[in-house]
């Protein structure tokens, strides 16, 4: 097994809110999500770091004056990892809004690096020049990608912890095996399809992965089944919400975690609920922290929950929630030496690979948690 993810991995190698007016969200989120440094909130005004999702009224009728974002020049320390940026709009009405999710993004440099809505991914050692664009405005972000990740590092076999496993052991492999084949399955289009981000995708192209959905929840053999019924099924039926797409079958954040321990489909609302619970029967949190809230993450403590993810082991999960929505992640690698750890999540268009500091974990306030292994086993055997 171990083999066989440092194949996969080494494979890999080769939200728009007016600030005065935030609108919540009641579904997960397909993303991080944008959490505003506390320099740029004190440059706009702010008094706080704010964080605003990406289900907001169309700003297009509300024109820009500029856009500018709090850093020109960003260094990332290695493939895989990621940086979030703020490209802020100034309306002319003197107020800001987030447009990380809506700027069109352009790069000197193709491959070596990824940008998605207020993230840029790692991809390949070296330089580029980001120029984003919004409303006919622009700016200009240089980002350098430091080395090439040590692919023996991120493999989840080297950094196995001794203790308690968050899945039974023999079925360790079973849940991996899960996530990584809703990651790399391939699939060729007979019709035009529709990613979640809006772009378009002719009849007779592959792609690879499980697309994103907030609909129908299937992992890669059930996404397989659907799409050998498209005929009949909607599988090609557009689905728009806001400025996304879902696909009729796919998957998200929440249901990719769900799909990989083989669980019934739940959301990150439903995970939050059970881990604030003393007496919950599916969920439990891995490490000590006090969780204030049975609906958002945001009142955990970082400090605790920095410590709390030393204690991770693969097939564990992580999960944010603030009152605009939120986003789970499953673990597939971590490096509590180097205060790290690597992850499998449903983002965007595909499932990806990304590789997350304790720090940017802990500021989002992303809390760590395992299925219990009775609800586990009453799905699983």
């Amino acid at each position: 097994m171990k083999r066989i993810i440092s194949i996969l991995i080494s494979a890999i190698i080769v939200s728009t809110m007016i600030f005065t007016n935030p609108v919540h969200a009641s579904n997960d989120q397909k993303e991080t999500g944008v959490f505003l440094s506390a320099n740029m909130a004190d440059l706009i005004g702010l008094a706080e770091r704010t964080f605003y999702d990406d289900n907001a009224p169309d700003l297009n009728s509300m024109k820009v004056s500029e856009i500018f974002t709090e850093q020109s020049d960003i260094s990332i320390e290695e493939t895989y990892m990621v940086f979030f940026i703020d490209i802020i709009g100034k309306l002319k009405d003197g107020s800001f809004a987030n447009v990380s999710s809506s700027v069109q993004c352009e790069m000197n440099h193709e491959g070596i690096v990824e940008y998605s809505k207020g993230r840029i991914k790692g991809l390949k050692q070296g330089t580029a020049e980001l120029t984003f664009k919004y409303q006919g405005k622009e700016c200009v972000v240089n980002v350098t990608v430091e080395k090439e990740a040590d692919i023996d590092a991120l493999n989840y076999a080297k950094a196995v912890k001794e203790g308690q496993k968050s899945v039974p052991s023999a079925d360790y492999n079973t849940v991996l095996n899960r996530a990584y084949q809703m990651w790399m399955v391939q699939w060729t289009t007979t019709a035009q399809f529709r990613l979640n981000d809006g772009t378009i995708v002719s009849a007779g192209t592959t792609l690879t992965g499980v697309p994103y959905s907030q609909l129908t929840q299937c992992n890669a053999t059930e996404f397989l089944a659907a799409l050998s019924n498209s005929s009949t099924n909607g599988f090609y039926t557009e689905h728009p919400r806001g400025n996304y797409y879902d696909a009729t079958y796919g998957v998200d954040c929440s249901g990719f975690v769900s799909k990989a321990w083989g669980i019934p489909r739940d959301t990150t609302a439903g995970f939050v609920s059970e881990l604030y619970s003393s007496s919950s029967s599916k969920y439990e949190k891995v490490g000590s922290y006090s969780m204030p809230s049975s609906s958002v993450t945001t009142g955990v403590s970082a400090s605790s929950l920095t410590t709390a993810y030393a204690q991770m082991t693969e097939t564990c999960a992580v999960v944010y929630r603030s009152t605009n929505g939120g986003h789970a992640m499953l673990i597939i690698s971590n490096q509590p030496s180097n205060s790290r750890c690597t992850i499998i999540e449903a983002h965007n268009n595909f499932p990806s690979i990304v590789s997350y500091t304790y720090s940017q974990l802990a500021n989002m306030h992303y809390c760590p948690f395992t299925v219990k292994t009775s609800y586990y086993n009453s799905y699983n055997n």
